[in-house]
């Protein structure tokens, strides 16, 4: 809006409602940005709680798949350790009874 429409737009008001009702009226319309920007800062707000929570949660579910993931890759080791380890108790190279 353009400073000559505003001023139109005033002035329809002045006449329409009269000098009286013109501090009446900007209190209102003051009042009622007040309310709006109140509503506006609470719905931010909201939203910004809600997307913290769901980040935490996000964050939570990726540490536990990580953790399934190391428990995974423990049981698939451990079993493979066992085939390519000799039991204990058994030696690489036999020993020999044969003396010399």
């Amino acid at each position: 809006m353009g400073g000559g429409e505003i001023l139109l737009i005033l002035v329809a008001v002045l006449v329409l409602f009269g000098a009286d009702k013109l501090p009446e009226f900007a209190r209102g319309l003051a009042k009622g940005l007040r309310e709006v920007k109140k509503a506006t800062d609470e719905i931010k707000a909201e939203i910004t709680r809600h997307s913290n929570e769901v980040v935490g949660e996000i964050k939570d579910i990726g540490k536990q798949a990580i953790s399934g993931a190391d428990d995974l890759k423990n049981l698939v080791e451990d079993p493979m350790k066992k085939i390519t380890e000799p039991p204990k108790g058994i030696n690489k190279e036999p020993k020999s009874n044969y003396p010399g």
